[in-house]
């Protein structure tokens, strides 16, 4: 079992702002705020990431970076649509 992620570390307001960009919102609702204040049971990581060197390795395949995986994303038919609902464009 592997988990396996992109090789782009980022904090999770910067994941938001790029994800906003790219499906042309207005990423400036999203406010920051210290980590403390999430209230999560756990600590988390200012900014996240995963290393896949060892999945790469063994299944011989690169993961996607977040702009092709959000590019393969907004192909998906039932993406759109939930998007767009949740948006309330659709």
């Amino acid at each position: 079992l592997f988990h396996f992620g992109g090789e782009t570390f980022l904090s999770r307001l910067e994941l938001v702002q790029r994800i906003a960009d790219y499906f042309g919102l207005d990423a400036s609702c999203v406010e920051p705020m210290k980590t403390a204040q999430a209230g999560q049971d756990a600590p988390r990581p200012l900014r996240s990431g995963l290393r896949s060197d060892r999945a790469r390795q063994t299944i011989g395949r690169a993961p996607l970076s977040l702009e092709a995986g959000l590019d393969r994303l907004a192909t998906q038919a039932h993406f759109r649509q939930d998007f767009g609902a949740l948006l309330g464009l659709g």
